[in-house]
């Protein structure tokens, strides 16, 4: 009688465990989604900030249900903490969600990834005037990582694989602190803790 008992009790644990396991994994639809979330965010920032209309602080501000919160405060955190008077950029100098300083260019979704729950999405870029297939065949300029947080999708970081030496948005920012707070340090100032 215990061992039908103990046998009864495996199969029900087997049984949740598989179905736990079932829902953690995406839909087949997630990879067509994740693909219309981004190109939707780029369809919006490109003519703006072509236009010169919107910096990404900007596009954090007016459309802050696209960003994860902690890239969020690394990123509005980086552009509050450069210092005056420094004589040199202590951060970035770039648009992160572009991968590009200069204006000019349009952007198409590509191939889309999954890596566990995060989804890595291809992000190619040509000059304006290029039609969707022109861009989409030119290099990819960086790499947007989306996850769903809280049942929405978000841009939780940014990958720049065509660099001498690949790095992420976060990984970047990260590395601008440090060197922001020697820079300090080497000038007489408190450095940022928080």
């Amino acid at each position: 009688m215990k061992r039908k008992s103990f046998t009864v009790i495996g199969l029900i644990m087997l049984s949740i465990v598989m179905s736990l396991n079932v829902r953690a994994q995406s839909s087949p639809n997630d990879k067509t989604i994740v693909k219309a979330f981004v190109q939707k965010f780029y369809d919006w920032y490109v003519p703006l900030y072509n236009a010169e209309k919107v910096s990404y602080v900007g596009a954090i501000n007016k459309e802050p249900a696209y960003f994860d919160f902690k890239l969020i405060h690394v990123i509005i955190r980086d552009y509050k903490e450069q210092p005056d008077g420094a004589g040199e950029i202590l951060g970035l100098d770039f648009d992160p969600f572009l991968g590009a300083q200069d204006t000019g260019w349009d952007y198409q979704a590509g191939n889309v990834n999954q890596t566990g729950k995060k989804f890595l999405v291809d992000i190619h870029g040509a000059s304006t005037g290029k039609s969707k297939k022109e861009i989409l065949a030119a290099k990819v300029h960086l790499i947007a990582e989306v996850q769903k947080t809280e049942g929405q999708w978000k841009f939780t970081n940014f990958i720049y694989p065509d660099t001498k030496y690949p790095i992420d948005l976060l990984t970047l920012l990260t590395n601008l602190r440090k060197d922001r707070n020697e820079w300090l340090v080497k000038h007489h100032q408190k450095p940022h803790t928080n």
